[in-house]
């Protein structure tokens, strides 16, 4: 009796991990069209032996867009162009700038009663 599995669409994408400490590694992934996003987000953490589950997946597409983990966002991808899948901490990739506010675009609502400001 042969499996439902071979039935089903899929795809095969290559994947590049890209780690915290800078490490990479190439993979492989076979998806399923019925395979629910975190299905999906499970086969990557479990083929790319991501045991750290306060990590946050990020998967960008060849022209570094990050897309989201369904099956209709995947195109088949080949050893040269693959998928970049990051795995970071929190907040790690947003870099933080400083909050300055110019002096001289700030005015009070009494500055503009008074005329001051227009």
């Amino acid at each position: 009796m042969p499996s439902n599995q071979f039935l089903k669409s899929k795809k095969q994408v290559y994947v590049k991990l890209k780690l915290i400490n800078g490490a990479e590694e190439l993979t492989s992934v076979v998806i399923y069209e019925d395979q629910s996003s975190a299905d999906i987000k499970k086969i990557f953490t479990l083929k790319c032996d991501i045991t750290d589950p306060s990590l946050v997946l990020k998967l960008r597409n060849t022209r570094g867009s990050i897309i989201p983990f369904s099956y209709q966002s995947f195109e088949v991808s080949s050893r040269e162009n693959p998928y970049i899948l990051e795995a970071v901490e929190p907040h790690s990739t947003v870099p933080l700038s400083s909050r300055s506010v110019n002096n001289h675009a700030t005015y009070s609502i009494e500055d503009r009663v008074r005329g001051d400001i227009w």
